[in-house]
Protein backbone atom coordinates (compact mmCIF):
# COMPACT_ATOMS: atom_id res chain seq x y z
CA UNK A 1 0.00 0.00 0.00
CA UNK A 2 2.65 2.63 0.70
CA UNK A 3 4.56 1.69 -2.41
CA UNK A 4 0.94 2.85 -4.08
CA UNK A 5 1.25 6.07 -2.06
CA UNK A 6 4.74 6.78 -2.93
CA UNK A 7 4.07 6.04 -6.58
CA UNK A 8 1.85 9.15 -6.44
CA UNK A 9 -1.33 6.63 -6.87
CA UNK A 10 -2.78 9.01 -3.93
CA UNK A 11 -6.21 9.60 -6.11
CA UNK A 12 -7.03 5.73 -6.48
CA UNK A 13 -6.53 5.07 -2.82
CA UNK A 14 -8.58 7.86 -1.95
CA UNK A 15 -11.38 6.96 -3.73
CA UNK A 16 -11.41 3.16 -2.41
CA UNK A 17 -11.27 4.63 0.84
CA UNK A 18 -14.48 6.19 0.58
CA UNK A 19 -15.57 3.23 -1.41
CA UNK A 20 -14.76 0.73 2.18
CA UNK A 21 -15.80 3.57 4.32
CA UNK A 22 -19.26 3.11 3.24
CA UNK A 23 -19.27 -0.50 3.28
CA UNK A 24 -21.38 -2.10 5.69
CA UNK A 25 -18.99 -4.61 7.31
CA UNK A 26 -16.59 -3.91 10.45
CA UNK A 27 -13.40 -5.28 8.10
CA UNK A 28 -13.66 -3.07 5.12
CA UNK A 29 -14.10 -0.38 6.97
CA UNK A 30 -10.77 -0.78 8.98
CA UNK A 31 -9.05 -0.90 5.88
CA UNK A 32 -10.46 2.79 5.03
CA UNK A 33 -9.32 4.23 7.90
CA UNK A 34 -5.99 2.38 7.88
CA UNK A 35 -5.68 3.82 4.43
CA UNK A 36 -6.15 7.50 5.79
CA UNK A 37 -4.10 6.99 7.80
CA UNK A 38 -1.32 5.70 6.23
CA UNK A 39 -1.80 8.58 3.22
CA UNK A 40 -2.12 11.15 6.27
CA UNK A 41 1.61 10.02 7.34
CA UNK A 42 2.80 10.29 3.74
CA UNK A 43 1.60 13.90 3.54
CA UNK A 44 3.02 15.05 6.80
CA UNK A 45 6.06 13.17 5.70
CA UNK A 46 6.40 14.68 2.55
CA UNK A 47 5.91 18.12 4.41
CA UNK A 48 8.70 17.27 6.00
CA UNK A 49 10.63 16.43 3.81
CA UNK A 50 9.91 19.82 2.43
CA UNK A 51 10.56 21.65 5.07
CA UNK A 52 14.41 19.97 4.61
CA UNK A 53 14.73 21.69 1.43
CA UNK A 54 14.58 25.10 2.48
CA UNK A 55 18.60 25.69 1.97
CA UNK A 56 18.60 23.91 -1.68
CA UNK A 57 15.31 25.97 -2.40
CA UNK A 58 16.89 29.28 -1.70
CA UNK A 59 19.89 28.41 -3.73
CA UNK A 60 17.92 27.63 -6.86
CA UNK A 61 16.24 30.94 -6.57
CA UNK A 62 19.67 32.09 -6.66
CA UNK A 63 20.22 30.21 -9.74
CA UNK A 64 22.71 27.32 -8.03
CA UNK A 65 21.39 23.95 -9.32
CA UNK A 66 23.77 21.18 -9.16
CA UNK A 67 24.52 21.26 -5.06
CA UNK A 68 26.36 18.84 -2.94
CA UNK A 69 26.05 17.63 0.11
CA UNK A 70 28.70 16.39 2.54
CA UNK A 71 29.02 14.71 5.50
CA UNK A 72 31.39 11.25 7.50
CA UNK A 73 31.25 8.54 8.87
CA UNK A 74 33.49 7.06 11.52
CA UNK A 75 35.23 9.92 13.03
CA UNK A 76 35.33 8.36 16.21
CA UNK A 77 36.38 4.88 15.85
CA UNK A 78 39.09 2.99 16.82
CA UNK A 79 39.16 0.95 13.84
CA UNK A 80 39.03 1.29 10.29
CA UNK A 81 38.39 4.68 7.71
CA UNK A 82 36.84 7.73 7.83
CA UNK A 83 34.46 7.70 5.66
CA UNK A 84 32.99 11.01 3.20
CA UNK A 85 30.04 10.80 0.85
CA UNK A 86 29.40 13.66 -1.45
CA UNK A 87 25.47 13.39 -2.94
CA UNK A 88 23.55 15.72 -5.27
CA UNK A 89 19.73 15.08 -5.19
CA UNK A 90 17.62 15.14 -7.59
CA UNK A 91 15.80 18.60 -7.38
CA UNK A 92 12.75 18.34 -4.63
CA UNK A 93 13.87 14.42 -4.72
CA UNK A 94 11.51 12.85 -1.77
CA UNK A 95 13.13 9.69 -0.01
CA UNK A 96 10.50 8.56 2.67
CA UNK A 97 12.17 8.36 6.37
CA UNK A 98 15.62 10.26 5.56
CA UNK A 99 16.84 12.02 8.81
CA UNK A 100 20.51 12.10 10.17
CA UNK A 101 21.09 8.75 10.01
CA UNK A 102 22.23 8.45 13.99
CA UNK A 103 18.86 8.53 13.99
CA UNK A 104 17.43 6.03 11.56
CA UNK A 105 17.58 2.25 12.02
CA UNK A 106 19.92 -0.30 9.92
CA UNK A 107 16.95 -0.87 8.09
CA UNK A 108 15.83 2.35 7.31
CA UNK A 109 19.22 3.30 6.36
CA UNK A 110 19.73 0.93 3.84
CA UNK A 111 15.97 1.42 2.39
CA UNK A 112 16.86 5.12 2.63
CA UNK A 113 20.22 3.96 1.00
CA UNK A 114 18.44 2.48 -1.87
CA UNK A 115 16.21 5.47 -2.78
CA UNK A 116 18.99 7.55 -2.93
CA UNK A 117 21.05 5.71 -5.30
CA UNK A 118 17.81 6.27 -7.49
CA UNK A 119 16.90 9.67 -7.32
CA UNK A 120 20.22 10.74 -7.22
CA UNK A 121 22.07 12.64 -9.92
CA UNK A 122 25.46 11.83 -8.53
CA UNK A 123 26.40 10.16 -5.43
CA UNK A 124 30.81 9.61 -4.58
CA UNK A 125 32.38 7.98 -1.64
CA UNK A 126 35.79 8.19 -0.02
CA UNK A 127 37.54 6.28 2.49
CA UNK A 128 40.40 7.67 3.96
CA UNK A 129 42.34 4.76 5.89
CA UNK A 130 43.46 4.11 9.30
CA UNK A 131 47.11 4.83 8.71
CA UNK A 132 46.67 8.00 7.22
CA UNK A 133 44.84 9.15 10.72
CA UNK A 134 47.30 8.18 12.21
CA UNK A 135 49.84 10.65 10.38
CA UNK A 136 47.64 13.07 9.99
CA UNK A 137 45.18 12.84 12.46
CA UNK A 138 41.34 12.29 12.28
CA UNK A 139 40.14 15.84 11.25
CA UNK A 140 43.01 16.42 8.46
CA UNK A 141 41.52 12.74 7.61
CA UNK A 142 38.00 13.73 7.17
CA UNK A 143 38.84 16.56 5.45
CA UNK A 144 40.82 14.60 2.58
CA UNK A 145 38.44 12.11 2.43
CA UNK A 146 35.58 15.07 2.18
CA UNK A 147 37.62 16.16 -0.59
CA UNK A 148 38.55 13.33 -2.46
CA UNK A 149 34.50 12.41 -2.72
CA UNK A 150 33.57 15.94 -3.79
CA UNK A 151 36.37 15.26 -6.64
CA UNK A 152 34.88 12.40 -7.52
CA UNK A 153 31.26 13.36 -8.33
CA UNK A 154 30.65 12.80 -12.02
CA UNK A 155 29.19 16.45 -12.59
CA UNK A 156 30.89 19.21 -10.81
CA UNK A 157 28.89 21.47 -8.24
CA UNK A 158 28.66 24.74 -7.97
CA UNK A 159 27.65 24.58 -3.86
CA UNK A 160 28.51 22.46 -1.49
CA UNK A 161 26.08 21.53 2.13
CA UNK A 162 28.78 20.90 4.57
CA UNK A 163 27.43 19.30 8.02
CA UNK A 164 28.84 21.58 10.39
CA UNK A 165 32.34 23.04 9.39
CA UNK A 166 33.98 24.47 6.31
CA UNK A 167 35.94 22.46 4.51
CA UNK A 168 39.67 23.82 3.61
CA UNK A 169 41.42 24.09 0.75
CA UNK A 170 38.38 23.61 -1.61
CA UNK A 171 37.83 25.30 -5.03
CA UNK A 172 33.95 24.73 -4.31
CA UNK A 173 32.02 27.76 -2.81
CA UNK A 174 30.07 26.32 0.24
CA UNK A 175 28.02 26.51 2.91
CA UNK A 176 28.74 25.00 6.80
CA UNK A 177 25.62 24.01 8.05
CA UNK A 178 25.57 23.36 12.24
CA UNK A 179 23.19 20.14 12.25
CA UNK A 180 22.88 20.07 9.04
CA UNK A 181 22.04 16.34 8.66
CA UNK A 182 18.96 17.30 10.97
CA UNK A 183 17.78 20.50 8.28
CA UNK A 184 18.79 19.03 4.79
CA UNK A 185 17.83 16.72 2.47
CA UNK A 186 20.75 16.19 0.71
CA UNK A 187 23.40 16.91 3.50
CA UNK A 188 21.19 13.96 5.58
CA UNK A 189 21.60 11.55 2.48
CA UNK A 190 24.97 12.25 2.70
CA UNK A 191 25.28 11.01 6.18
CA UNK A 192 23.14 8.05 5.21
CA UNK A 193 25.42 6.98 2.18
CA UNK A 194 28.63 7.10 4.14
CA UNK A 195 27.20 5.47 6.81
CA UNK A 196 25.86 2.53 5.13
CA UNK A 197 28.86 2.46 2.77
CA UNK A 198 31.57 2.07 5.22
CA UNK A 199 29.42 -0.10 7.92
CA UNK A 200 29.77 -2.72 5.11
CA UNK A 201 33.25 -1.86 4.48
CA UNK A 202 33.71 -2.93 8.58
CA UNK A 203 31.51 -6.04 8.16
CA UNK A 204 33.87 -7.32 5.01
CA UNK A 205 36.84 -6.30 7.87
CA UNK A 206 35.07 -8.47 10.41
CA UNK A 207 35.97 -11.61 7.96
CA UNK A 208 39.41 -10.68 7.01
CA UNK A 209 40.01 -9.65 10.95
CA UNK A 210 37.45 -11.85 13.20
CA UNK A 211 37.66 -11.82 16.85
CA UNK A 212 36.86 -7.84 17.03
CA UNK A 213 33.56 -7.82 16.32
CA UNK A 214 33.65 -5.14 13.47
CA UNK A 215 30.63 -6.62 12.26
CA UNK A 216 28.21 -5.28 15.06
CA UNK A 217 30.64 -2.29 16.86
CA UNK A 218 31.88 -0.87 13.17
CA UNK A 219 35.03 0.09 14.72
CA UNK A 220 33.94 2.00 17.68
CA UNK A 221 34.59 1.99 21.19
CA UNK A 222 32.63 -0.68 22.46
CA UNK A 223 33.20 -2.24 25.60
CA UNK A 224 33.75 -5.95 23.82
CA UNK A 225 35.46 -4.08 21.24
CA UNK A 226 38.29 -2.83 23.57
CA UNK A 227 38.42 -6.37 25.67
CA UNK A 228 39.22 -8.10 22.60
CA UNK A 229 41.87 -5.45 21.19
CA UNK A 230 43.66 -5.97 24.82
CA UNK A 231 43.57 -10.29 24.38
CA UNK A 232 44.49 -9.52 20.59
CA UNK A 233 46.36 -6.88 19.93
CA UNK A 234 45.78 -3.95 17.22
CA UNK A 235 45.12 -5.58 13.67
CA UNK A 236 46.28 -3.41 10.50
CA UNK A 237 43.12 -1.53 10.62
CA UNK A 238 43.13 0.08 13.87
CA UNK A 239 44.01 3.34 14.20
CA UNK A 240 46.67 2.83 16.85
CA UNK A 241 47.06 6.92 18.42
CA UNK A 242 43.68 6.79 19.07
CA UNK A 243 43.69 3.29 20.60
CA UNK A 244 46.78 4.02 22.97
CA UNK A 245 44.76 7.00 24.15
CA UNK A 246 41.71 4.77 24.62
CA UNK A 247 44.00 1.63 25.88
CA UNK A 248 45.60 4.08 28.86
CA UNK A 249 42.47 5.62 30.07
CA UNK A 250 41.22 2.23 30.29
CA UNK A 251 44.09 0.88 31.91
CA UNK A 252 44.02 3.85 34.23
CA UNK A 253 40.50 3.39 35.29
CA UNK A 254 41.33 -0.20 36.14
CA UNK A 255 44.22 0.77 38.09
CA UNK A 256 41.94 3.60 40.13
CA UNK A 257 38.66 1.21 40.62
CA UNK A 258 41.90 -1.30 42.27
CA UNK A 259 43.22 1.30 44.75
CA UNK A 260 39.47 2.48 45.43
CA UNK A 261 38.72 -1.35 46.22
CA UNK A 262 41.73 -1.61 48.54
CA UNK A 263 41.10 1.51 50.35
Amino acid sequence: MRSLIRNKDGVFLREMAQVLAEDPRSGARALSRRIAAEMDEFRNEARRLKERYAFERSLRKEGIEFIAGIDEAGRGCLAGPVAAAAVMLEPHAVIYGLDDSKKMTPRARVLAFQEICKKAVSIAVSLVPADYIDVHNIAVATFEAMKRSVSALSVVPQMLLVDGFYIPGMGVPQRAIKGGDRLSNSIAAASVVAKVFRDRYMEIMERIYPGYGFAENKGYATKEHVRAIIALGLCEIHRKTFCATVLNKTRNAAADTLLEEGE
